[in-house]
């Protein structure tokens, strides 16, 4: 995932695993996308 997140989305991210925080609608698509995409590749 850290290859595929621009860098401030998947510092979110992790601050949303590690601590609970909420992960902001936006960033969450941009999450979903990128989890799709790796999805479609490695099928």
């Amino acid at each position: 995932m850290r290859q595929r997140l621009p860098k401030e989305v998947y510092r979110s991210l992790i601050r949303t695993i590690d601590r609970g925080e909420a992960l902001d609608p936006a960033l969450a698509d941009v999450v979903a996308a990128s989890m799709k995409d790796w999805a479609i590749e490695n099928g």
